[in-house]
C-alpha cells in the first residue's frame, strides 16, 4: 500500500529528504558573509592608510623642530614625509609645510580608492596633520 502511495504522490516522499539542504542554506547565507568580510578588510586597508599618513606627517613635523641637518628646507621636508608614509606611494607635492604659533606644521592629504565590489570605485579623502615646537 506504501508503495502504491508513493507511486501516487511522488512528492510525500521528498518531504523528509535533507540531502541539499545544506547546499541551499549555503547559497542564502555567503554572499551576505563574503560581503561582510570583505568589508571588513576594506576597513582595515583604510585604517592602515590612515594611519602610514598620519605617521609621516609626525615624523616630518619632527624632523623639521627639531632641525636636523636632512630637515632644513621645505623640499627637503616634504621628501622625509613622502618616503615615510609606508606602504603608500604619496608624491611630495601633497604635503604642505607651515610656521605657526605651535611651531612646524606638516600637512598632508591623499585620496584611497575604496574598490567597490559591486559598483564603481568609490574615493575618500584622507587628510592628516602634525604640529612640533622649536
Amino acid at each position: 500500500m506504501k508503495r502504491f502511495l508513493s507511486f501516487l504522490f511522488p512528492c510525500s516522499s521528498m518531504h523528509d529528504d535533507q540531502r541539499g539542504s545544506a547546499a541551499v542554506e549555503f547559497a542564502i547565507v555567503a554572499p551576505i558573509l563574503l560581503t561582510i568580510i570583505y568589508g571588513i578588510i576594506e576597513v582595515g586597508v583604510y585604517l592602515f592608510a590612515q594611519e602610514s599618513l598620519q605617521r609621516s606627517v609626525e615624523v616630518a613635523a619632527r624632523c623639521a623642530a627639531i632641525q636636523r641637518n636632512d630637515c632644513l628646507d621645505d623640499e627637503a621636508i616634504k621628501l622625509l614625509a613622502s618616503e615615510s608614509a609606508f606602504g603608500l606611494s604619496i608624491d611630495k607635492s601633497a604635503y604642505s609645510v607651515t610656521s605657526e604659533s605651535c611651531g612646524v606644521r606638516v600637512s598632508a592629504s591623499y585620496d584611497f580608492d575604496i574598490a567597490a565590489v559591486l559598483a564603481e570605485s568609490m574615493e575618500t579623502k584622507i587628510t592628516a596633520s602634525s604640529c612640533f615646537e622649536n
